[in-house]
């Protein structure tokens, strides 16, 4: 059966998936691991920053309202140890776009619930070119020159 999901091609990437809405957290899971992206989960700010220092993944998704850590504070607290990690930001609530201002952040994308499964599907692809340009580029400054 035809999902419009591209099975495998990003086989080896991690996801990280912080939100406090077990279904979001699931489907969104689901989606990614169909797409091959190995998937961890935690339900706030807190854990979402442990488990990324434990398992450094290649992206993250997460919810912008949650309690003990909001999802910008988290992006910041990420992009503080690693800069280019790609940060999706997922929320039901405009009000982020007031707070974005106020924290140094660089987000890839935000995808506004309830979203569609090709949102998480297109969100995925720009995060793996973002990581593919973000190594090729890493070739290029660490090659030397003669």
């Amino acid at each position: 059966m035809e999902t419009g999901i591209p099975e495998n091609r990003y086989q080896g990437l991690k996801a990280l998936i912080v939100d406090d809405e077990f279904t979001f957290r699931e489907v969104m899971g689901q989606v990614l691991e169909t797409m091959g992206i190995e998937t961890f989960y935690a339900v706030d700010g807190i854990e979402g920053l442990e488990k990324y220092i434990e398992v450094k993944p290649d992206m993250v998704f997460t919810d912008y309202s949650m309690p003990k850590k909001n999802g910008l504070e988290l992006a910041a607290a990420i992009q503080e140890m690693d800069p280019t990690v790609p940060i999706i930001i997922i929320t039901a609530s405009m009000y982020y776009e007031l707070d974005i201002q106020s924290y140094d952040v660089n987000l890839l994308t935000i995808l506004k619930k309830p979203f569609e499964i090709e949102d998480v599907v297109y969100a995925a692809e720009r995060a793996y070119r973002s990581i593919s340009a973000n190594s090729q580029n890493e070739s290029k400054s660490s090659g030397t020159r003669r």
